[in-house]
């Protein structure tokens, strides 16, 4: 008959080999599970992860003649509207080449990442890749004028500081989706749309200058 002593012995030998069991179980199972590529469920993921392939593929199949005549296009004609559905829903943009921005109209607040991948479809459509900035951060030293201190007399002595400059696209948001308007009005000066010739304080001033000679 086995003594208390060896049964307690076994026991413990029986849980230690268990316990090194479970620990290389769940090892294995970690390894196996970083192996398989996380699938995203997220619709907004889906869809940015969809323009992004498709706008990476249309770069590397990009000619140098193709980009000679982006360059080019630089300015984008302001009737250039896009008008996408998004899973937050419809969102029209247009590029503003005063402001060198893009601009939108969206019912919803849309997120950054969400606001890229529509400038990546946008430049696509008309042919203006070289619009889009790719976000980096840029280090630059700039030297200043620094006084001595505990001195009678003031001595400028220069040092060099770090500023970071960040290149990234900007984006105006306009209004709701119902406020855009299709129909542009042409712009003639001085004239309102009713026909209504426009009288501002100058044209008075000038006037009254006339009428006084």
């Amino acid at each position: 008959m086995p003594t208390i002593e060896e049964k307690i012995v076994g026991m413990f030998g029986i849980l230690l080999f268990l316990s090194f069991i479970n620990a290389f179980g769940y090892y294995f199972n970690s390894k196996t599970t970083n192996k398989i590529p996380k699938v995203t469920s997220d619709p907004i993921d889906i869809y940015i992860n969809k323009i992004t392939k498709r706008y990476e593929i249309h770069s590397k199949e990009e000619s140098e003649e193709q980009i000679n005549d982006e360059v080019e296009k630089q300015i984008v004609n302001e009737k250039n509207y896009m008008f996408e559905y998004t899973p937050l829903g419809y969102v029209i943009m247009k590029y503003n080449n005063e402001i060198n921005s893009f601009e939108y109209y969206s019912d919803r607040s849309l997120p950054y990442r969400l606001l890229e991948a529509l400038s990546k479809k946008f430049v696509m459509i008309f042919g203006c890749k070289t619009l889009y900035k790719h976000m980096k951060h840029k280090v630059k030293k700039i030297e200043t004028q620094h006084k001595t201190q505990h001195k009678s007399y003031a001595k400028l002595k220069p040092i060099q500081k770090e500023k970071i400059e960040k290149t990234m696209n900007t984006y105006h948001f306009k209004g709701k989706t119902n406020e855009f308007i299709f129909l542009q009005h042409r712009k003639i000066d001085n004239v309102k749309t009713n026909n209504e010739i426009e009288f501002t304080y100058s044209d008075f001033k000038r006037k009254n200058a006339k009428n006084i000679k």
